[in-house]
């Protein structure tokens, strides 16, 4: 499932992450959960897929994340959140079969990782709030 409002989120044990552009990480405290993880932006539009489920299947951060394998953040910008001590080097980003012209990244990530929608895509029709999300209970 697509997922592609802002606020909608993604919680996984790996991930395939694609964007434009990725901030320097640093490590940051999370608000919600209180845990100390690296912290990336996401910018220029990007996508991340969830490749591998928690096990057990319960969300960490958020209750309303999406942790179904399969489904993906498409956005313009969102935040990542790793849970790792130390930044990616630069030989672990690989570049994604699109075009020369566009400086997509791609990041496969092995360890528990967070996503969340912090500015949607700007051809993307908003929801409506009478009509709730999927994954919202």
């Amino acid at each position: 499932m697509e997922l592609n409002q802002k606020g909608d989120s993604i919680e996984c044990q790996a991930s395939e992450v694609i964007s434009r552009k990725f901030s320097k990480g640093y490590i940051k405290e999370h608000a919600k959960s209180g845990e100390r993880m690296m912290f990336y932006k996401c910018t220029q539009n990007g996508t991340a897929e969830i490749t591998k489920e928690l096990n057990p299947k319960e969300p960490r951060i958020n209750k309303n994340s999406t942790l179904d394998k399969g489904d993906y953040l498409n956005a313009k910008d969102f935040e990542l959140w790793v849970d790792r001590k130390k930044r990616f080097k630069e030989n672990e980003f690989e570049l994604p079969h699109r075009s020369a012209s566009h400086r997509a990244r791609k990041l496969n990530i092995r360890e528990f990782n967070y996503a969340k929608i912090t500015q949607r895509g700007d051809t993307i029709p908003e929801r409506p709030r009478s009509i709730p999300s999927k994954h919202k209970k």
